[in-house]
């Protein structure tokens, strides 16, 4: 398994390709980030091309159990964020194995 790349990791590698300050590639990344957030709190889903799809689904309210109690409980329906990888990406993955 591959080494965790952090946040700055990424500011300073976007920073690297576009030839541009740490701070204003650091912009750039929030101001991606910030967008894809907004789009997914509306509901709505972003989709990039060849990268894959950011969307939410609603679950069900369900039956659980309280791990500390172990009593019953109800857990309501909520809202969940998750992203689907374009099969392009995938093979890119793939390739890397």
């Amino acid at each position: 398994m591959g080494n965790r790349v952090k946040q700055y990791d990424l500011y300073r590698r976007v920073a690297k390709r576009l030839n541009i300050a740490n701070c204003e590639a650091q912009q750039y990344v929030v101001a991606i980030f910030d967008e894809i957030s907004k789009i997914l709190r509306s509901g709505d889903s972003v989709t990039i091309k060849d990268f894959g799809r950011f969307e939410t689904y609603q679950t069900k309210s369900r039956n659980g159990t309280d791990p500390n109690t172990l009593k019953p409980i109800r857990v309501d329906s909520h809202r969940l964020a998750r992203c689907k990888i374009s099969p392009k990406l995938q093979e890119k993955v793939k390739a890397y194995e």
